[in-house]
Parts: C-alpha cells; structure tokens; sequence
C-alpha cells in the first residue's frame, strides 16, 4: 500500500499506466457476483456519504485552493509525529498513526514485501519507490493470521482456523493481463517468526500472493485516528 505524507498520487485504474499494489488485479467483463470483483448493490440502501474529494469540489475555487494548502500544510505537521494519511484501496483511507507495538490478529501494520514481492513489483510497478529492502515502499495491511493458526488458500479466498476471509479470493492476472504468483493452494500453519497479512480490497497485494511474511519486515503497527472514506 503506498502512503503518501505530502507527495501527489499517481492516477488508478488506467490500463497501461504505472499500477500501484492495490490496483493489481483486473476487472473481470463477465457480470458474475459470485466472483470476487462483481459487487452486488442494495437498491433499498441509503447513498454513501460523499468523499472528501466531492466536498471540496463543492466549495468556490479560491476555497478549494485555500483548503487544499491548509490540508497539506496540516499533513506535514501530522507526518512528522508519526502520522501518515494513505489514499489507496488497500485499506479504508485516512490518517493513521504509525507506532511500535504487538502483532495482534486483526491489527493494521506497516511492512516491507518479501523479497521475491518486492522485486515483482519493482520489475512491474506495483510499488513506488522507499525504503524497504529492493528500494520499495512499504505497505498497509491487516494481520490475518498469527505464529500457531492454520491458513487454508483455496479459490475462493483465505481460510484462517476455518474461517473464510472476506474479499480474499486469490486472482489469477494482474490489470496488464500478466499472471500473478500466488501462494501454493492447501492448509498451511504458520510457522514461528511469520505472519500472514490482507488487505481489505479484492485487488490488493497480500500474503495471497506472496504468502507468509518475516515479522521482522513489520516496521510498526497502525492505528486509524481519521477516515473519512471507507475500503470500496
């Protein structure tokens, strides 16, 4: 997951374009909700609240300007205490606040990719540049699964002590249509020193592709001070 402390983020969703992790995996065109990127809609349910995007956009342009240069200005104070906002899918956007801590089942956490992660997003632009091993940065995910729980990859999504991850089904191709690696399909423990991580997007670049993850590439925990735009 790319976290940002001030710089702009590159454009989504545009075949051809450089991907950022949580934009890996392709849209299916065959309208099939049992698959994992179809989403069925409640018409019966309210309109989601706007985004912070869509109200500013509602303010006069000088007041666009003016809260756009306050917002930056705000973040950079934010940043250098150890808060950072991120803006992709991975996780709901927000202002987190970075700090050690335990790796707790279910706890947002900043880490590093494996190296064989880090060098596939490297060669297909996944992931910008920072400063986990092989020059990447680093990401934001939800610890799935601890040293002494069974996971279970399977088509349909991970399994953690019996129970199904929602939005966990393993994709086949990335947005280009190349394959993805994905983490070997059966029943695994999780091994001593390792830990299995999520992200809470469909298209997210987790432990379904790169499986296990040292615990010494989790650089801290990740608690969520600000959201103000839920996980698609």
């Amino acid at each position: 997951m790319p976290l940002a402390s001030g710089a702009t983020q590159r454009k989504r969703g545009v075949l051809g374009r450089r991907q950022t992790a949580d934009e890996l995996v392709r849209h299916d065109t065959n309208p099939d909700s049992s698959r994992p990127d179809c989403v069925e809609v409640d018409a019966g349910a309210p309109p989601p609240s706007p985004s912070l995007k869509a109200l500013l956009r509602q303010l006069p342009r000088h007041q666009q300007i003016l809260a756009a240069v306050g917002l930056v200005l705000l973040l950079g104070v934010l940043a250098s205490s150890g808060y950072r906002y991120q803006l992709t899918d991975s996780a709901p956007r927000g202002i987190y606040r970075f700090r050690p801590g335990p790796i707790e089942r279910g706890r947002w956490v900043i880490l590093c990719p494996p190296a064989d992660a880090a060098r596939l997003a490297v060669e297909r632009g996944y992931l910008g540049s920072g400063p986990c091993p092989g020059g990447v940065e680093p990401l934001l995910k939800r610890v799935a699964a601890l040293p002494g729980d069974r996971v279970a990859v399977a088509r349909d999504g991970l399994h953690v002590n019996g129970t199904r991850l929602p939005a966990s089904a393993p994709l086949e191709r990335d947005l280009n249509d190349l394959p993805l690696p994905l983490a070997p399909f059966g029943e695994h423990a999780v091994e001593p020193g390792t830990v299995w991580v999520i992200g809470e997007h469909p298209r997210s670049f987790d432990s379904r592709y790169f499986g296990p993850v040292d615990e010494r590439l989790v650089l801290s925990v990740a608690d969520a001070v600000v959201i103000w735009e839920a996980t698609p």
